[in-house]
């Protein structure tokens, strides 16, 4: 039996854009397009999607509360940015929303094919788990739920099992977490502390990652929460003319 081909949710409300987008994606993915926000939100409900590429300026509600929206709803898929405005203040706002990648138009078809490839096949290798408990987050990062361990490039860093589950969840949502979900989303048998211990947990590791690795992976978003960034960047998006 054949698998599956992932399927795309195109999210944009200009034809013309949402033709182009679904002729190059058709044959290497399955394609669903909306036009509407409260359309992608309904139809992530319903479906499980293995990515979302989102138009930020939508005729219902802005493109960045449908990226906070399909967080808060467990969406964890990946979801490419597409939008019209060259600005770097409202990539990095849709980042921190929990957008994956950004891309400004006019988009070329080479530029947005490999980076919604690279991010289909980065939830793929997420999702595997080796027989040894190791999983991959992200390219030379190894999370080893045994001996509550991180490699990156090679160089092994132990944690405390408590921060190790903070950061082996960080980097499993890759976004931007608040404290209480953070806590939340703790195993019970480490759960009962306050939201203000997260920050404890998460300091010493950032701690133990600045002595070890000499940058802190764990990064701070101020007022709301962190994230994790084992190759740090400034803006994580393609400017295209």
């Amino acid at each position: 039996m054949e698998a599956q081909e992932p399927l795309i949710l195109i999210v944009e409300d200009h034809p013309a854009t949402a033709e182009a987008l679904t002729h190059l994606l058709k044959g290497l993915y399955q394609v669903a397009h909306v036009g509407t926000g409260n359309g992608a939100l309904l139809f992530c409900k319903r479906k499980t999607v293995s990515a979302v590429i989102l138009d930020l300026g939508l005729p219902d509600i802005p493109g960045t509360v449908v990226i906070q929206r399909l967080r808060a709803a467990t969406v964890t898929q990946p979801i490419l940015v597409i939008t019209a405005e060259h600005s770097e203040e409202i990539a990095i706002t849709a980042l921190q929303q929990g957008a994956d990648a950004v891309l400004t138009k006019p988009l070329r078809k080479e530029v947005i094919l490999a980076q919604l490839q690279a991010l289909v096949r980065r939830t793929n290798q997420n999702s595997q788990e080796n027989v040894q408990s190791t999983l991959l987050h992200h390219e030379g990062i190894l999370f080893d739920d045994l001996r509550s361990a991180i490699s990156v490039g090679g160089r092994w860093v132990s944690l405390r099992p408590r921060e190790f589950a903070i950061v082996q969840y960080l980097a499993r949502v890759d976004r931007v977490v608040s404290r209480q979900e953070i806590l939340s989303q703790l195993p019970p048998t480490m759960q009962g502390s306050q939201a203000q211990t997260v920050t404890v947990h998460v300091k010493r590791a950032r701690d133990r990652f600045q002595q070890e690795l000499g940058r802190p992976l764990v990064i701070s978003a101020r007022g709301a929460g962190y994230y994790f960034d084992p190759h740090p960047r400034a803006v994580t998006h393609v400017y295209e003319r």
